[in-house]
């Protein structure tokens, strides 16, 4: 387990990261073509959220203000690209200053094509937020909403593939992530964070080969290394196979199925506060069908996996059903909806299971040929044991691109 300070240790994670962006920048060939694109917006909205704390059954409601700001600038050449982004956001609630927030978003990215057959490609991200819960988003932290603290989390990943024939390639991922939560200064709430959420690393290393078997199918086979680094529950090992394939039909429908098997792991506890753990197995697997029409896009998957367990203690296996539906080649209209389930069964049989329920609806207006108008609702409601939340929350506002999507420099094609 990563020891010491949170902060000093996503500052110096993040350090490193930027350290190896710039020696992966140096390999993006100087000589060939460049573009350098800088499309800076901002984005301020009117909220409204039923209970500010997430998780208390007769939960608080207010209003509150947010402006987020956006920096992003990509420079792409004939054989990768190299990206950055950085967005501040300001929350200003009504009638709870208390949760008043500036939050941060940072990453850096690194695609690079090494030869004709093979590219390498590097991540690295950072957040401090309190948001969570998003319906649309199947990231631990956010299928399942715990009481509101400030998040902070740092991850980098290093992702190569070669494909040694047109038919056959192979390729490996690495990624390593810390997760740790600070309660709100002078705010008290029901649960308090301490009771249930934990400090959490995680480290995960994959190697995956795939075989093209028609110019519409493919299949392949994976294995996964997942080490959990828990602060209060115990540290757990997880390994995993699965058989892999995709199928296209018409270029209109995909299908992805996954099915594998895991063991997962339970290291000795440190002290006699903790009890000791069995080795437990189990299956993991994703259906996954994507129907695109003309102008509207359809989504469904239902994933099984084993998983670090979000932010709260111990880990779990997560269980996930969701449909989204986008509207698809509209330049003045957008729009978007999403249905979830999420089950949380956790691997500690004192923590409850828990059961997620959320939809969202998003709607934009481009106005003045780039900047738009939006319109979010959306509703969450979860149990966990006998408890029950409720949330649901509404947004209106606008997205105003200063420079238009402005490209700052040239020299291609």
């Amino acid at each position: 387990m990563i020891k010491g300070n949170p902060q000093v240790i996503h500052g110096r994670l993040f350090a490193r990261a930027t350290v190896a962006v710039v020696i992966l920048s140096a390999w993006v060939d100087p000589l060939s073509s460049q573009r350098l694109t800088f499309d800076p917006s901002a984005a301020l909205t009117y909220n409204y959220t039923s209970n500010i704390t997430f998780v208390e059954e007769d939960g608080r409601s207010d209003y509150f203000w947010r402006l987020r700001l956006l920096f992003p600038v990509v420079r792409t050449t004939r054989n990768g690209s190299v990206s950055f982004a950085y967005s501040p956001q300001i929350t200003s609630f009504q009638d709870v200053s208390e949760l008043d927030f500036v939050g941060h978003r940072a990453s850096f990215g690194v695609v690079q094509r090494l030869s004709p057959r093979s590219s390498l490609g590097f991540n690295a991200q950072y957040s401090l937020t309190q948001d969570q819960g998003d319906p649309e988003s199947i990231l631990d932290p956010d299928l399942f909403v715990f009481p509101r603290v400030d998040q902070e989390k740092g991850q980098v990943s290093l992702d190569y593939s070669y494909d040694p024939t047109v038919r056959w390639g192979w390729g490996f991922n690495i990624l390593a992530a810390d997760w740790n939560f600070k309660p709100i200064d002078d705010f008290e709430q029901d649960p308090e964070p301490e009771l249930v959420l934990e400090d959490k690393q995680e480290y995960r290393f994959t190697v995956r080969t795939s075989r093209r078997i028609s110019p519409r199918s493919t299949v392949g086979i994976s294995y996964r290394y997942q080490m959990f680094r828990n602060k209060e529950s115990l540290d757990e090992n997880v390994h995993g196979v699965s058989f892999n394939t995709n199928y296209s039909i018409k270029e209109r429908l995909t299908t992805d199925f996954r099915l594998g098997v895991f063991r997962r792991e339970f290291e000795d506890p440190p002290d006699a506060t903790l009890e000791p753990r069995e080795a437990t197995n189990g299956i993991s697997g994703t259906l996954g069908l994507t129907r695109n029409y003309r102008r509207i896009g359809l989504r469904f998957f239902v994933t099984h996996t084993p998983s670090g367990g979000g932010t709260f203690r111990g880990t779990s296996d997560n269980t996930v059903a969701q449909f989204l539906i986008r509207v698809l080649e509209n330049r003045k209209w957008s729009f978007n909806s999403s249905l979830r389930w999420a089950r949380r069964d956790p691997t500690e049989l004192e923590q409850p299971t828990v059961d997620s329920y959320s939809i969202r609806f998003n709607m934009g207006r481009t106005i003045f040929r780039v900047n738009r108008l939006t319109l979010s609702l959306s509703y969450v409601s979860q149990t966990a044991g006998g408890d029950r939340t409720d949330i649901a929350g509404a947004n209106i506002g606008g997205v105003w691109f200063p420079l238009g999507r402005t490209r700052l420099g040239g020299g291609g094609p």
